[in-house]
């Protein structure tokens, strides 16, 4: 089931990126520098659809040659992450132990439920909930 839903999400989630009129600073270089938006845009689908114990989690490290900050979604003892490619040391899929190497190399910050406020940006007053919501509205239409 985790496996359908996120790919059901991935699909909508890129058509959207193509049709979008406004993607916003986090989504414009997808997927560099979308991970938090995006892990928490999947977080709250899966929420909604039923899935247990969603979290995003924000991580820092030290030992990539690009970024030390990356979010990421766990959900039914996995991470899903689907902005890693961005990372040149990531190889692999979206969906990953609790234990992946690559995820090894960070440290958790913070673990946050889904919240739909969560994708208000207050800083530059930025709103990702239309993107999200036509998401949604993608998923319900297939």
């Amino acid at each position: 089931m985790l496996l359908e839903l996120v790919h059901r999400f991935g699909a909508a989630f890129l058509l959207e990126l193509e049709d979008a009129q406004f993607l916003g600073a986090e989504l414009s270089s997808f997927p560099d520098g979308s991970c938090e938006v995006t892990s928490q845009m999947l977080a709250l689908y899966l929420d909604f659809q039923g899935v247990s114990n969603v979290v995003y989690t924000r991580n820092q490290t030290n030992s990539l040659k690009v970024g030390s900050v990356h979010y990421w979604v766990i959900a039914d003892n996995t991470i899903i992450d689907l902005t890693a490619h961005q990372f040149e040391e990531f190889k692999g899929d979206c969906f990953l132990p609790l234990n992946s190497e690559f995820h090894g190399k960070f440290e958790q910050l913070s673990v946050s439920k889904p919240d739909i406020s969560s994708l208000y940006r207050p800083f530059n007053g930025e709103s990702y909930e239309t993107f999200y919501l036509n998401v949604t509205k993608r998923i319900q239409n297939t």
